[in-house]
C-alpha cells in the first residue's frame, strides 16, 4: 500500500482524530456535546413531526406493554 492509497482510505479518520485531540486539549468537548445534543433533538423533533401517526402508534403500543 503506497501513501496515496493510505491517505485515500484513512484521511477522514485521521482528520477526525486530530479534531478530537484538539477538542479535548482545548476543552471544547462540552461544546461539542451540547451541539450534538441540540442537533439530535432537532432531528428527533423533525422526525416526530413528519411521522406523527407512526410515532403515535409506537408510543401507544409501548405504553400498553407497561
Amino acid at each position: 500500500m503506497n501513501s496515496r492509497e493510505f491517505l485515500d482510505k484513512y484521511l477522514g479518520m485521521i482528520i477526525g482524530i486530530i479534531i478530537a485531540v484538539l477538542a479535548i486539549a482545548f476543552g471544547f468537548v462540552y461544546v461539542v456535546e451540547c451541539v450534538a445534543i441540540i442537533v439530535f433533538a432537532a432531528w428527533l423533533g423533525k422526525y416526530i413531526q413528519e411521522n406523527k401517526e407512526s410515532v403515535k402508534e409506537k408510543l401507544k403500543s409501548l405504553i400498553d406493554k407497561f
